[in-house]
């Protein structure tokens, strides 16, 4: 269901004085069906559009708060539901019933339905059926074995296994709209641009940077960094050999391995530093103009704008296709999705290579990477788990 037929509302809604946001937006969108709009980010529903996601990627974190802030006025009046079509209600439940998002730990999964509710499944041996209650997150991410997620109102919840400290410190005031997790930290960035880190207790994971100017948040196994509004960078946990980042620049996008940094400037140029014991840093793709970055445990991947993939490091891949537009790694198992929402899959053991061909209603929107089995959204909001070197 597309409620935003026009992409300029969405800068509409930033520019504008919240405190008459809906006079604005019939004004400057008469067409716009906004009863609608407001039943469908009623009650828990909040952002989970995915044409509005899709627009909110281009964003900056700050701009993303402001946005929520903004829709959280749109919904603040009663409604009347009884004079809506039956049948709108209905398709409208089944919607938000649906997931969205999908994340991966080292043996379990983390699934975000449109509304905001959260399941977790583990594999067998470490069974934890805890996970939080009620609806209202817009975001999840996973550590070995514990998860955080982030409330549409700036709240955190942690959950999971706490053999290292992982649920112990979880912030508990509101104002937070980005989260990752390392092995067994997790970090979460604030609307005004601070950083609270929790977990790991060791490493000098806890040696957390002032300031609140931060952008971006990335997690490896002992060692976070944060991308800076000047563009600078900053690291902490790990090696000290780790912070030997590189100078500022104007860097969209940051991802850690599990000792390894990368960082892609907007020309579309890939910088890496960290250790390199398996050619993660010192290797290199081939000059192009790239789009996405990812890192798994000792290797590093790519997408170029054209949609070829590269991994180099352990194991090192390319893949004959043209089509690319997200990838996940793990220890030594990458997924990659497709445009034509198909999915390629391979690891190191064995040259381990398949490629998962899709047709019809089953499209495949998302990836997530665990330990042992990845997992696939389908556009219809189930998912498939596939077993890693099956």
């Amino acid at each position: 269901m597309k409620l935003f037929d026009d992409s300029k509302l969405i800068q509409n809604l930033l520019e504008n004085d919240t405190d008459n946001i809906e006079e604005t937006i019939l004004r400057q969108y008469p067409t716009i069906n906004f009863e609608l709009l407001k039943v469908y980010y009623a009650s828990e529903n909040l952002i989970k559009d995915t044409e509005l996601l899709k627009l909110a990627e281009d964003m900056n974190y700050l701009d993303c708060g402001k946005l929520i802030d903004v829709l959280i006025k749109i919904i603040e009046t009663p409604l009347d539901y009884s004079s809506l079509n039956e049948d709108l209600v209905k398709e409208i439940n089944i919607e938000a019933k649906k997931i969205i998002k999908i994340a991966a730990g080292c043996e379990h999964f983390v699934t975000l339905t449109r509304d905001g509710h959260i399941s977790t499944e583990w594999y067998d041996k470490y069974e934890i059926n805890l996970h939080p209650t009620g609806g209202g997150y817009v975001s999840i991410a996973c550590g070995d074995y514990h998860s955080v997620a982030l409330h549409r109102d700036g709240s955190l919840v942690t959950w999971g296994h706490n053999t290292h400290s992982q649920l112990e410190g979880s912030p508990r005031r509101s104002g937070y709209i980005a989260i990752a997790c390392g092995k067994h930290h997790s970090v979460a960035l604030r609307k005004d641009g601070s950083i609270a880190s929790w977990g790991g207790m060791h490493r000098q994971q806890r040696n957390i940077p002032t300031g609140k100017d931060f952008t971006l948040i990335a997690c490896g196994y002992y060692h976070s960094v944060a991308l800076r509004k000047d563009g600078s960078l900053v690291t902490w946990g790990g090696a000290e050999i780790y912070t030997n980042h590189p100078p500022p620049d104007d860097y969209v996008s940051i991802a850690c391995g599990s000792a390894h940094f990368v960082a892609l400037r907007r020309d579309g140029t890939i910088v890496q530093w960290g250790d390199d014991k398996l050619g993660q840093t010192k290797n290199f793709p081939p000059p192009d103009q790239y789009v996405t970055i990812s890192c798994g445990i000792d290797n590093s991947s790519a997408i170029s704008k054209d949609g070829r993939l590269f991994i180099w490091g352990n194991p090192t891949f390319i893949s004959g296709y043209k089509d690319h537009i997200a990838i996940e790694s793990t220890w030594d198992y990458s997924i990659s999705l497709r445009k034509n929402g198909g999915i390629v899959t391979w690891g190191y053991r064995d040259d381990y290579y398949r490629s998962y061909e899709t047709s019809g209603r089953k499209q495949y929107i998302a990836v997530a990477c665990g330990f042992y089995k990845c997992m696939a959204l389908n556009k219809d909001g189930t998912t498939d788990v596939f077993e890693n070197h099956e």
